[in-house]
């Protein structure tokens, strides 16, 4: 009964959807200072075009072919293409501007200003300046894209994407995460645009650390890209790893349980690139408290050495607009 109900919604006309009219679409062109390739790009507020819609999800159309093709009896897959539906229909509602910088999809949630894109968008251009190869791996037509929401008008379990990372975690539960990555049927990372101190540190709102989680997401990204680019990255990569865990370099290696969901190469590099470009202070590193590029190299210098391969030696201004 609920998945004849919610289809019969689904045929309905809107079904509580409110397209934006493409004449509605307006955009303001931005120059990025920080990059080398000094690129314009533009930012679109309103409705993402169909043609990019369908490149980095679903396509709504064909899950409606599928979902009709199904018998009644084949409850599990009525209910997951449901699913699919209603999160695609989520998305288009949820992320009403969007930025396309050097092939790289940056979409952003309602009530998002120009500014914020612009920032990441210097941020995503500056961590590939090194090696922008990594960006034809993140390019739209491969799937990827970012998405920025606004923590004030959302709760990152708000956010589409939610539904599938929360099925992909099962029963293990994570306090106080921030942003994520999928790499499912499609790959992409979530981040907020601006973070608040843990409320007992009685630091409050701090600027310079509003996009510590979307670097921290970014690179979980570039992980993804260097892999496939260069086969050989995984298994240095995870040798930098197992020397850090064995040496105890980093206490969230070896405090946590197995298996947790911080304890793998993949949050290791992630970690890693933090320190790199912004600088660490915090409890996460064992005998360093504060780590930045300098430090790392006699702290862990597996580990710069695979950062300073992929990675340029430039420091990234963690501002707002």
């Amino acid at each position: 009964m609920r998945s004849l109900f919610i289809l019969l919604c689904l045929l309905s006309l809107g079904c509580g959807r409110t397209d934006q009219p493409t004449s509605q679409i307006t955009s303001q062109v931005l120059l990025h200072p920080h990059t080398p390739e000094h690129v314009n790009h533009t930012v679109h507020f309103g409705e993402l075009p169909k043609w990019l819609q369908e490149q980095i999800w679903e396509d709504e159309e064909q899950l409606i072919t599928d979902l009709l093709s199904l018998e009644r009896t084949e409850s599990a897959e009525i209910d997951r293409i449901l699913d699919e539906i209603l999160t695609v229909r989520q998305q288009i509602e949820t992320y009403r501007v969007f930025l396309i910088v050097d092939g790289m999809v940056l979409v952003g949630s309602n009530f998002l200003g120009s500014g914020w894109l612009d920032n990441m968008a210097n941020i995503m251009l500056t961590m590939t300046s090194k090696r922008p190869e990594i960006r034809k791996e993140l390019h739209w037509n491969t799937g990827f894209y970012f998405a920025i929401f606004h923590p004030g008008r959302y709760a990152i379990r708000q956010i589409p994407e939610w539904r599938e990372f929360k099925r992909r975690l099962g029963n293990r539960l994570i306090i106080g995460i921030g942003g994520f990555c999928l790499q499912s049927k499609y790959y992409m990372c979530v981040a907020p645009s601006f973070v608040y101190e843990n409320s007992l540190s009685h630091q409050g709102f701090r600027p310079e650390n509003s996009w510590r989680i979307a670097i921290h997401e970014f690179a979980h990204a570039i992980d993804f890209a260097i892999r496939k680019i260069d086969p050989s990255f995984e298994d240095k990569l995870q040798q930098a790893y197992e020397n850090a865990k064995e040496n105890e370099l980093w206490t969230y290696l070896t405090l946590d349980k197995p298996d947790s969901y911080r304890d793998n190469a993949q949050e290791y590099w992630a970690e890693g690139v933090e320190a790199w470009f912004i600088g660490k202070e915090d409890s996460f590193v064992k005998n360093a408290p504060f780590l930045d590029r300098e430090s790392l190299l006699q702290f862990d210098p597996k580990l710069y050495e695979l950062l300073d391969e992929w990675l340029p030696q430039e420091d990234i201004p963690l501002y707002l607009k």
